[in-house]
């Protein structure tokens, strides 16, 4: 008879990164091996995920983890070759960063990952957020609260629901003041998500 899971565990912030593809059980994307706590859970996952060599700065890493076996992976693609541009009908912008952002939604339970589109659409891996939606099946919402300088009382809310497919930005208001480089992540509260 298999052993019951346990009822919490410590999961590794940054993941193994397998020698390759291979590494893992056929048609598997993850390996999340569920250990007794007080001893560390590391999710590993194939170099087609994480690409590049990890180093000290630049590595895969968990943003966001939902009860249900959901997990935001944060995996860059490599080094950026030109300007990150970001060409909506609400903000046309262009920006440098060192490495092409890549976002992956990762289901324990099936082993499987979803690359996020658009992933330049995210401003900072600290405001996001993963709510798995209440009636279940998989569907979720991949969420980041953007607080804007210089407009008091206002931010966007970017979001990315499975059922949609796609990101959708709405202004909405955010009473408390700015706070440069501080995080302010997204959590589920009763399957709707909130700002932490």
């Amino acid at each position: 008879m298999a052993s019951a899971s346990p009822p919490w565990v410590i999961l590794g912030m940054v993941p193994r990164v397998a020698a390759a593809d291979g590494d893992l059980p056929p048609g598997a994307n993850l390996s999340l091996v569920l250990q007794v706590p007080p001893s560390i859970v590391l999710l590993t996952t194939p170099p087609s995920i994480f690409p590049c060599r990890t180093v000290s700065d630049n590595f895969p890493s968990i943003v966001s983890v939902d009860p249900t076996g959901l997990l935001l992976l944060k995996a860059n693609q490599g080094h950026a070759t030109g300007p990150t541009v970001i060409d909506t009908p609400k903000s046309q912008c262009f920006g440098w960063r060192e490495f092409v952002a890549g976002y992956f939604v990762l289901d324990a339970t099936t082993a499987s990952a979803v690359a996020l589109p658009k992933p330049e659409l995210i401003m900072h891996p600290g405001h996001l957020g993963l709510v798995s939606c209440p009636g279940g099946g998989g569907h979720y919402m991949v969420v980041e609260l953007q607080p804007i300088l210089g407009r008091n009382n206002r931010a966007f809310l970017l979001r990315f629901s499975s059922d949609g497919g796609e990101w959708v930005s709405k202004s909405i208001h955010y009473p408390l003041p700015f706070r440069m480089l501080a995080p302010d992540g997204v959590v589920s509260y009763y399957g709707r998500p909130c700002t932490a």
